[in-house]
């Protein structure tokens, strides 16, 4: 009954773990003011609108992407998008928001894993097997994505077409949504999204190797002291 008690524990913190990292990574790099500065400048956007108006446009998209209460119309910012740009940026919201709350959902059951982990007798064994198992699928998920990916105007048309099915995701090359946000701010996007997951996971291996070393470690200064322990008794 432990046996399976341990392994049910350790395969949902597994997925858990992978959940929590990806959906991390991304809002890591969704909220990055900086990388939306260097894409900005790389593809001439400031040259085209100016750097305080893309500016204001993504503290108020960010804060309205993330808000399930938010109106795209009360914003005074986002009235600039076209009707057909602002009904993308609704379903955009809703995936969003849906993400976010899978995410803290995930990280609320995750912690329930850690403290059910916590009663099991030398918990350390399974928790460096969790962050190593974890971490490697992390990296192999990645490694997957980028292969998927090695042709992205096919794999973001794709991408779009499964989460928006009802097609309202094409626009003008001189629309504001895609002055702002051309396909290659996405392929930017998903690469250091990815990367953040990568190192995130390669931290996780680590962690999981380093606890593995220690118990070792423990292990074997545990069986020395009881040698030492013998050989008094013995004398």
């Amino acid at each position: 009954m432990k046996n399976t008690k341990e392994k049910i524990i350790t395969i949902a913190s597994i997925i858990l773990i992978i959940i929590v990292v990806l959906i991390l990574s991304f809002f890591l790099t969704f909220i990055n003011k900086k990388f939306y500065d260097k894409s900005f400048q790389s593809y001439g956007t400031y040259a085209v609108l100016g750097i305080d108006g893309p500016r204001l446009i993504v503290d108020n998209l960010i804060n309205y992407l993330t808000s399930e209460t938010t109106e795209i119309n009360k914003v005074q910012q986002l009235t600039l998008f076209t009707e057909k740009e602002q009904s993308h940026l609704a379903d955009v919201q809703k995936l969003i928001v849906t993400l976010k709350y899978i995410g803290i959902a995930a990280l609320v059951l995750l912690g329930l894993c850690v403290w059910q982990l916590m009663k099991i007798k030398k918990y350390e064994k399974t928790l460096s097997k969790i962050m190593i198992i974890s971490g490697i699928g992390i990296i192999a998920i990645i490694a997957i994505l980028f292969l998927l990916s090695s042709n992205f105007p096919i794999f973001f048309d794709s991408f779009h077409k499964l989460l928006f099915p009802q097609g309202n995701y094409t626009f003008p090359s001189d629309s504001l949504l895609i002055t702002l946000f051309p396909e290659q701010f996405f392929s930017d996007f998903a690469s250091k999204m990815l990367i953040e997951a990568a190192i995130i996971g390669s931290v996780l291996i680590l962690i999981g190797i380093g606890i593995n070393i220690f118990m070792q470690k423990k292990k074997a200064e545990k069986a020395k002291k009881k040698m030492k322990k013998t050989r008094k008794n013995n004398k």
